[in-house]
């Protein structure tokens, strides 16, 4: 006679299936040296951040406490932090062999690495501003009016005025009219977005910071303007209402601001001295944004490319 098949129910299968899945994992659990063992990943974050150490520790010996400490710092920094981040994306996924994503990421940490870098910043500074830097009051031809432009005052939050990251300007402006250069002053600016109803115009803090220099009233005007091009276009009105055409002129600005306003200044038919102030320092110094990124050094490259742009569309 034909052997009768055995014949197996689903729930013994499963029984089996379950002892496996139970028994396999405790067997390895057994197995010695087992619980040394790390994830790919978790391995090389380990050795990275081992690198890392050492390379502190190097500099801590080689170099010295402040240079050691300031490395740290920039590190932890939001930028820093973010440079951080982006390596490690870059790393992993060429790890995992997601090409794409890791070049977009280098990308990303490229521009980041060249924007925030000191080398990139004082480059960019030395172009816009290096054919200013023989300026010399001292032997300047006196004018009859200067435009001082705004972006060098702000309101504090008491309401009062206070001098901003180009507060240079009204530096420059007061020894124009105290060593008897200029004449009279114009302050020009508008706040294009007012945060606050007490919050001061650029011309009205620029005044108020003038007059605390012991500038004359008489010797001050203001005029608007909310951007340079309305600023340049608003003292050319000025001009024409006055009669100006004949005044000797200057304008002052930041030294790397300088070179656009001179452009805006003579598309609008205006000749005018140009009078820098707010040098950005340019000297080479050792500090950690040669490589690692910082803020002063993005806020900079972000302004400077803002230059180049407005040249390109002719602002």
């Amino acid at each position: 006679m034909p052997r009768r098949r055995s014949r197996r129910h689903a729930h013994d299968e499963y029984a089996d299936y379950y002892d496996e899945s139970v028994r396999e994992p405790a067997r390895r659990k057994r197995e010695p040296g087992s619980g040394l063992s790390l994830p790919p990943g978790a391995l090389h974050l380990l050795i990275l951040l081992v690198v890392g150490a050492v390379f502190l520790g190097l500099l801590w010996l080689i170099g010295d406490k402040q240079m050691f400490e300031k490395t740290a710092q920039a590190l932890v920094a939001p930028a820093g932090l973010l440079w951080l981040g982006l390596f490690l994306v870059v790393y992993f996924n060429l790890l995992r062999k997601q090409g794409w994503v890791a070049l977009l990421a280098f990308g990303c940490w490229m521009l980041l690495t060249l924007a925030g870098n000191s080398l990139m910043c004082n480059w960019l500074a030395a172009s816009l501003q290096n054919r200013f830097v023989d300026f010399d009051m001292a032997n300047m031809d006196r004018c009859d009016i200067v435009l001082v432009l705004g972006g060098g005052v702000e309101t504090a939050p008491s309401g009062k005025p206070q001098l901003g990251g180009a507060g240079d300007r009204a530096y420059v402006a007061a020894q124009l009219v105290l060593t008897d250069k200029a004449q009279r002053i114009i302050c020009s600016g508008t706040s294009a977005l007012r945060l606050a109803e007490d919050e001061l115009t650029q011309a009205d803090a620029m005044e108020q910071i003038l007059l605390s220099l012991n500038v004359p009233q008489e010797r001050i005007l203001k005029i608007g303007g909310r951007n340079t091009f309305e600023e340049i276009q608003a003292f050319d009105a000025w001009l024409t209402q006055n009669n100006g055409g004949q005044l000797r002129k200057g304008i002052v600005t930041s030294a790397w601001h300088l070179p656009r306003a001179m452009r805006l200044a003579e598309a609008v038919g205006v000749q005018a001295e140009p009078i820098p102030a707010n040098f950005v320092n340019t000297r080479f110094r050792q500090t950690p944004n040669l490589l690692i990124p910082g803020a002063e050094n993005l806020r900079n490259v972000t302004a400077f490319a803002k230059e180049y742009l407005a040249g390109l569309f002719g602002r």
